[in-house]
């Protein structure tokens, strides 16, 4: 999720997608050499809807800089010296002289593989003045040049790796280096402290890429950054940081509705039934939706037993042709458990990151446990019967990839209420050269290179669709990406 920072901070985002491992913590404590970060250049136009909220004057000759606090946060009602990354459970302690540069300055926290328990953020320096790094942002006109010069004179100032704590400091390292191409070091890695099983590593980036790029005024003023270094990071106060599912346990869920019959049904009525009842939400173009129906069907049998149930969501029963389309698929595949049509505001209370998504909710409404994302029969079953007994599930890592038989990726775009999105441009790259291609009328694209991990963005959108500006991975072997896309 993307955040404005600070006064004089403006925004910039990550999106990876990464592989999880497992051992101990805190395995040494040097510092880390990093000398080759490479931030994707998106980082530098994605914001669209400016810099709005509360203005500060950071002193008698401070210039005033707005910042816009995520909604809901903490930091609203912190200190104004505060900034509470909530990807990442860390509140950090500004010093004044962070306020008053010339330079602008970026951070960005993140849940980077969306379950599996690795978070990085990073500290950036761009020494382009605050107000024209602004404009040119805000430019209609921005080009490949502009953005190549901000990355050119961006300079990491130092950066926090955290996992939890059966998670490798090796393997963090070789995750981070894969994704960001980078020769980050295990024995200079820095263990800054352990909370609730959660370990927040520090490394600061010596010598710095673009260092030699920075004017002489701005290379001061970077120079004075890295010198609060250990003050920022020691005085920091950390927390264990909750994934985006994480998030959703304990939410009450409301609504009322249609089943997939028409006739109208509410939450309560659904809910209520059984002990746990797990929704799966799913579309009839979602080739893995459809494909598990079968063997959903026969736990929601194996399960009754035990006062639990599944629901289906159809999440793109939007019209009398998709309802007929999919009462036919799930007469195909024998499924006779309750299916229901979407609800106002459904993607919010079923936030998904890719399809299928199950979640699991109790005889009163609420959320208990993890969802999990992609369909993954195997787990269904003991999710469900762990959060009878009262026991937490560990995670289920969120995908938008699965697995594919055929030899090649298809990317597939669908919208914000399951359509499909027809004439999508959708460039495929790999670290040299670039592909495009555009979805067809199931919103597919193909693409027959051979297995590796390639970049997927999605460069143009049909009217009336929000742009997607964020960076997609595939897997290293076939498969099939789903990405959503906003109506306007």
């Amino acid at each position: 999720m993307r955040k404005r920072i600070w006064r004089s901070l403006a925004a910039a985002a990550l999106t990876v997608c990464l592989v999880a491992g497992a051992a101990g913590c805190g395995a040494s404590n040097d510092d880390v050499e990093a000398d080759s970060y490479d931030a994707e250049e998106e980082e530098y136009w994605n914001e669209e809807e400016g810099y709005e909220g509360e203005n500060f004057e950071g002193g008698d000759d401070a210039e005033t800089h707005e910042v816009d606090y995520e909604e809901g946060s903490d930091q609203e009602a912190a200190d104004s010296n505060d900034y509470y990354v909530e990807e990442m459970g860390i509140t950090f302690h500004i010093p004044d002289k962070y306020y008053e540069t010339t330079g602008t300055v970026d951070f960005y926290g993140m849940d980077v593989t969306q379950g599996e328990g690795y978070f990085y953020g990073e500290m950036d320096y761009t020494g382009i003045d605050w107000e024209t790094y602004q404009q040119k942002l805000q430019d209609e006109n921005f080009t490949d040049e502009d953005a190549a010069e901000f990355d050119s004179k961006t300079v990491p100032v130092f950066a926090i790796m955290g996992a939890t704590s059966d998670k490798a400091p090796a393997k963090l390292i070789e995750i981070i280096n894969a994704y960001t191409e980078s020769n980050f070091s295990e024995s200079n890695l820095s263990l800054i402290t352990e909370k609730d099983g959660f370990c927040f590593y520090r490394y600061d980036v010596n010598p710095p890429k673009n260092y030699d790029n920075l004017d002489g005024d701005y290379k001061a003023e970077y120079d004075s950054l890295v010198s609060l270094n250990d003050e920022l990071l020691q005085g920091a106060d950390y927390s264990r940081p909750l994934t985006a599912f994480e998030q959703m346990v304990g939410n009450k869920i409301s609504f009322t509705t249609t089943d997939i019959d028409g006739n109208t049904i509410s939450s309560e009525d659904i809910f209520s039934q059984h002990e746990i009842t797990m929704v799966n939400v799913w579309a009839t173009w979602c080739g893995w939706c459809v494909g598990e129906l079968g063997e959903l069907e026969q736990i929601n049998k194996d399960l009754a037993s035990n006062d639990c149930a599944i629901v289906g969501l159809c999440g793109d029963a939007n019209d009398a042709a998709t309802i007929s389309e999919a009462k036919s698929i799930l007469a195909d595949n024998g499924v006779t458990y309750l299916n229901i049509c979407p609800f106002d505001g459904w993607e919010e209370t079923f936030e998904m990151s890719g399809w299928p998504t199950s979640f699991f909710v109790d005889r009163n409404g609420n959320m208990v446990t993890t969802p999990i994302s992609g369909a993954k029969v195997d787990e269904y079953k003991s999710h469900i019967l762990d959060a009878l007994d009262g026991k937490a599930p560990a995670p289920v890592s969120q995908k938008n990839s699965y697995e594919s038989n055929d030899n090649f990726y298809r990317i597939i775009v669908a919208d914000n209420t399951s359509a499909p999105v027809e004439g999508a441009m959708v460039q495929f790259c790999t670290a040299d050269t670039c592909k495009m291609g555009m979805t067809d009328s199931n919103g597919t694209v193909t693409f027959d290179d051979p297995p590796g991990e390639y970049e997927v963005h999605v460069r143009k959108l049909p009217d009336g669709y929000n742009e997607n500006n964020n960076t997609y991975k595939t897997e290293s072997y076939y498969s099939d990406m789903v990405i959503t896309v906003e109506k306007k």
